[in-house]
């Protein structure tokens, strides 16, 4: 059975939006970041009718886009951190700057 023409498909990337394509469009930019330091993740909305082309042209650039499930189980094994870590090495000044 074929789906509607209007149909999302929602994946995670950390593409850069000059990579979407027609009818992809950001949902949120989420608080995480790869491992690795490259941007920031996000999760976009892709019409169902355009998710493989979609999808072979972030992995062009090499960017992942992953399911929800995949994208759950890469933060668990610590490949996605929080975007913004407190340094160890820099003395918390919020006090001062109050």
């Amino acid at each position: 059975m074929d789906e509607p023409e209007n149909s999302v498909v929602v994946r995670v990337t950390n593409a850069p939006e000059p990579y979407d394509g027609f009818g992809t469009d950001t949902i949120e930019v989420l608080p995480l970041v790869p491992a690795q330091g490259r941007p920031p993740y996000r999760r976009v909305a892709i019409r169902s009718d355009a998710l493989d082309w979609q999808t072979l042209r972030y992995q062009s650039g090499l960017y992942p886009v992953l399911d929800e499930q995949t994208f759950a189980e890469w933060r668990s094994h610590g490949l996605v951190i929080a975007a913004i870590q407190p340094s160890a090495s820099e003395p918390d000044d919020s006090a001062q700057r109050a």
